[in-house]
């Protein structure tokens, strides 16, 4: 609120500003704006008599000596942790901590010659992580990177990175797998920390779909995408990714099935025009709905349902998540 500065509000300002604590100038002036306050103390020449008072009052910390614990402490962690970490830990500001870094002598994220000497050899052959955890376990990734770049490192090619064991980041990556029951993204195995980065398994074995489909998991890129279609292993044109996977789910567990029928040659309904089944398996109508969240589609799919219920003829319903689970869903249909 804006401050009418009348002569009852300055006669206010005289004789609290001095020496009054900031609630009791703020109550009398009925107001929350401090800095027209101080403003107009500045125009008037008025000045606060106790400083110390002033402090406390705007929450600042009034100087006190380092203590031997709290520069050990700085000495142990600066290069640890960020001066803005290291200041809320001692509950010191972020300058007063950095002029006291500098006081000590000390440079923060400074690389001694010996340092960079070790750096030199080991960047080119190693990932940033692996040097971070067996050569400067005080220093960050970012540090690591960032000295590297500055210095004109280079990360050498496959042949010469070989310090994973391809056979453990492989088993790691086949139990994560399992725990998710579904191929992991790369977003999920870059937040791993028990994994190496997806870029790290790329360089490796390549793509990831490759990996997860030789465990006889479906990837991700199959079951999120319409795809080109594919030939069925018995020779039938699927018209999608997810049609092929389920085709062939069909056809490894010798479950008979029609595909691709007309809902006019099992129902009598003026509705079902030229709506088709994905697959038919004894009477039961299994369809794929591969895109529930657009409405045109969904309205689609409503109709069908409504189709089938009142014809007594029963529906199994597929989706996007049931395309690595498909025994849950199908299996009955074998016995």
């Amino acid at each position: 609120m804006k401050i009418k500065w009348n002569e009852e509000n300055i006669n206010i300002l005289k004789e609290c500003y001095p020496t009054n604590t900031w609630e009791d100038i703020l109550r009398k002036l009925k107001t929350k704006n401090r800095p027209a306050i101080s403003s107009k103390a500045s125009k008037l020449k008025i000045k606060r008599e106790y400083k110390e008072d002033l402090y406390k009052e705007t929450n600042r910390k009034i100087r006190t000596p380092y203590t031997k614990e709290e520069d050990n402490y700085m000495i142990e962690n600066y290069n640890k942790m960020f001066a803005n970490q290291i200041a809320k830990n001692l509950n010191r500001s972020y300058f007063s901590i950095t002029n006291r870094l500098s006081q000590l002598g000390i440079e923060k994220n400074v690389w001694s010659d010996k340092n960079m000497k070790i750096l030199r050899k080991v960047y080119p052959k190693y990932t940033n992580k692996y040097i971070q955890e067996n050569y400067f376990p005080n220093r960050s990734i970012a540090s690591i990177r960032t000295q590297g770049n500055k210095n004109g490192m280079i990360k050498l090619s496959e042949d010469k990175n070989k310090w994973y064991v391809k056979e453990d980041i492989l088993e790691k990556l086949r139990v994560f797998t399992k725990e998710l029951g579904r191929s992991p993204t790369y977003a999920e195995i870059d937040a791993n920390p028990n994994l190496p980065s997806s870029k790290t398994f790329e360089r490796y074995f390549g793509a990831l779909s490759k990996i997860v489909m030789a465990w006889g998991v479906i990837p991700n890129s199959f079951i999120y995408s319409k795809g080109i279609g594919a030939i069925s292993s018995n020779g039938e044109k699927c018209d999608s990714n997810a049609e092929y996977i389920i085709t062939e789910y069909l056809i490894k567990n010798n479950i008979d099935y029609h595909k691709t029928v007309k809902y006019s040659e099992y129902i009598d309904d003026n509705r079902c025009s030229t709506k088709t089944c994905d697959w038919v398996i004894n009477g039961v109508f299994v369809e794929y709905f591969g895109l529930p969240e657009k409405p045109a589609y969904y309205k689609k799919m409503e109709i069908k349902r409504q189709i089938l219920k009142e014809n007594n003829v029963k529906l199994i319903e597929l989706f996007k998540q049931d395309l690595n689970k498909l025994d849950n869903k199908l299996k009955t249909l074998s016995q």
